[in-house]
């Protein structure tokens, strides 16, 4: 009986500390309008979450948001409009000198 509890608890364990697909930054380099859902994910790994909305008088759009679920040193976002990507706002440093 103690065995099967500690192979449940080591099962449990090992599974939350399963690999995040989403990588850590994302490139600006790599990424263009236009690029299907698909080749951003190819890309860059699947979003850690994706929120929706829509107006009046334009396209319903998805937000990809790729954190840092670590320490949350940033914050990057991918739009799409119509399964492509229309928009990003991405978090990096540039040093000013």
């Amino acid at each position: 009986m103690k065995k099967w509890i500690l192979g449940l608890c080591l099962v449990v364990f090992l599974m939350g500390c399963g690999v995040n697909e989403s990588k850590k930054e994302l490139d600006i380099s790599k990424i263009k309008i236009g690029l299907s859902k698909a080749e951003v994910i190819s890309l860059f790994g699947k979003p850690n979450r994706i929120n929706f909305s829509s107006t009046l008088y334009s396209s319903p759009t998805e937000q990809w948001v790729y954190e840092d679920s670590q320490d949350y040193t940033y914050t990057d976002y991918l739009y799409f409009q119509n399964d492509v990507l229309s928009s990003w706002n991405i978090n990096q440093s540039i040093e000013i000198k």
